[in-house]
């Protein structure tokens, strides 16, 4: 998990992103990360704008120079809000103080995912133990869909006494008319039970012996062929795998603090149907551990700057773009 925890969160990170260093720092950090630009003496530095460029792809296509304006317009404005005192507002506060929750939890659960890595055995494990699962049967058939039982059973007799499948959906079928009935293959999983029952029971190349009733209407059923689609390979399935077993990890993990903490939601915050789910860090079910993401986009400011003073410094690559 690499949470992106540079966005558009408010004055109080912003001011510590754009923060002139002391001197006792600079002198060791500007070797390391240089600055870019300044604004009235506030310096955009490389790490300051690569971060900038994680948020927003759209910049990294822009010249730098560009860029670097986008942000000083964008430092100005802190500046000014800062002067007029938004940052004491109770709306922004609360919103800052959440916005600091939700990089420090994603921060701490990065921490914690590192010390509790997943194994090439284990992901193997993983897949061997489920591989045969993965590994599902497709169906191709035809289908004509009609709206009563009694129309569906005399087109079944004119199939049976040799009409033809195509033609026929064409001209009575309420779905896939055009393609003469034609579903394609298709897995049963994705069909409603009753169709999924009738396709399974069928011989390639038979007809449904009477017509099968779903939400839909009723369908005569026509099964084409069926084929064997082997489980994904382990190699490309390693990133879901991982991934997977990193966030039951991590959910023991968010258990093991709930089971020693003594937590109260009170009744009257409850909902009826909700009363008796926990809850963890993110709000989300504590069945579910979810990666926590700070994304949001950095505003786009264009104001262009008057009166005020904005330098972009030299770099030694000397190049419009990153």
């Amino acid at each position: 998990m690499q949470p992106k925890i540079f966005g558009m969160i408010g004055a109080t990170v912003f001011a510590l992103v754009f923060s002139v260093p002391s001197s006792a720092e600079e002198s060791s950090s500007l070797a390391k990360d240089p600055i870019l630009a300044t604004v009235n003496g506030s310096n955009i530095t490389k790490s300051a704008y690569d971060r900038y460029i994680a948020t927003r792809p759209s910049a990294a296509t822009r010249e730098r120079r560009v860029v670097l304006d986008e942000m000083a317009n964008r430092v100005l404005v802190l500046e000014d809000a800062l002067k007029r005192g938004v940052d004491k507002s109770p709306e922004i506060i609360g919103q800052l103080s959440t916005l600091r929750e939700n990089v420090l939890v994603a921060a701490g659960l990065k921490a914690v995912a590192e010390t509790m890595p997943v194994s090439e055995e284990e992901q193997r494990k993983f897949y061997n133990e489920r591989a045969s699962e993965m590994a599902v049967k497709e169906y191709k058939a035809r289908h004509i869909l009609v709206p009563t039982e009694e129309e569906a059973k005399t087109i079944l007799e004119e199939l049976n006494k040799g009409a033809d499948f195509a033609a026929t959906a064409k001209e009575k079928s309420k779905d896939n008319a055009a393609e003469g009935g034609d579903l394609g293959w298709f897995n049963v999983k994705q069909m409603v039970k009753p169709f999924a029952d009738a396709v399974t029971s069928l011989e390639t190349g038979k007809l449904v012996a009477k017509p099968v009733q779903t939400e839909f209407g009723w369908h005569i059923i026509l099964l084409e062929d069926t084929r064997e689609t082997p489980a994904p390979t382990f190699e490309s399935m390693k990133p879901k795998i991982k991934n997977l077993l990193q966030r039951a990890k991590l959910q023991e993990y968010v258990q093991s603090l709930r089971a020693t903490a003594k937590v109260e939601i009170k009744p009257e915050a409850q909902e009826p149907s909700a009363a008796a789910v926990p809850v963890d860090p993110e709000g989300t079910k504590a069945t579910e551990v979810k990666e926590v993401k700070v994304e949001a986009a950095p505003a786009e400011v264009k104001v262009t700057p008057t009166e005020v003073k904005v330098e972009v410094a030299p770099t030694p690559e000397k190049a419009e773009k990153p």
